[in-house]
């Protein structure tokens, strides 16, 4: 799933090649609605997917798929780094943050 944007459709295509299947855009929106009936839609609760989104929206996603402690406000517009894994046990949601790829912003700031 990717957000309407050039930089989210350019960030999953080398996924969406590699692994020759498309991608599904959602319009982003204060509430993620519009990601959530995209999934719904598609029938893709219980499946492992991969959302690519923006600094300012991705909180509120972590929200909305149940992890209610991530705590509110955007994540810095520099880091490219991060990597939110949500699993579901016993239909509680639980989150391991990860980072991925060449360090950005803070965390290259911390070497």
């Amino acid at each position: 799933y990717v957000a309407h944007s050039h930089r989210t459709r350019n960030t999953g295509d080398s996924l969406r090649l590699q692994l020759k299947i498309e991608t599904v855009q959602y319009a982003s929106d204060p509430l993620c609605d519009n990601l959530i009936n995209a999934s719904m839609e598609h029938r893709d609760f219980g499946k492992t997917i991969l959302i690519i989104g923006h600094s300012n929206t991705l909180p509120q996603i972590i929200r909305k798929l149940g992890v209610t402690d991530y705590p509110y406000g955007d994540i810095a517009d520099n880091e490219f780094d991060n990597l939110f894994v949500i699993t579901y046990k016993k239909e509680k949601a639980k989150l391991k943050k990860m980072k991925y790829g060449a360090k950005s912003g803070a965390s290259a700031a911390m070497q």
